[in-house]
């Protein structure tokens, strides 16, 4: 088995011009150091930031499916992965089966 590490976070892109935010999603194996670990990504994903006459709440509703719809598209593969394996050159290089299981989520 091989744990996955997913993160994401809010990151504000203007300040000045509408308040534009962008929610990157960091992927990576866990029995990587640290210091290779973090290593900043440079796709993340977007959510609507315009009301157009809808409230607050039906708003943060949307926001709230968008996000878990997207990382269910996104982390699809890695559950199909996880349940039939993948061959992977290890670092001596040897081929092995691998399955790669989500084990954390950092917010």
């Amino acid at each position: 088995m091989a744990p996955v590490i997913i993160a994401s976070d809010k990151t504000q892109l203007t300040n000045f011009s509408g308040g534009k935010a962008a929610y990157p999603v960091y992927l990576t194996i866990g029995n990587l150091p640290k210091a290779i670990r973090r290593k900043p990504s440079a796709h993340c994903l977007r959510t609507p930031c315009k009301r157009q006459g809808i409230s607050k709440k039906t708003l943060r509703l949307r926001n709230y499916q968008l996000f878990h719809r997207s990382m269910a598209e996104v982390l699809a593969p890695l559950k199909t992965m996880g349940r039939k394996g993948i061959v992977m050159v290890s670092g001596n290089g040897q081929k092995r089966k691998v399955h790669p299981i989500l084990s954390s989520y950092v917010a």
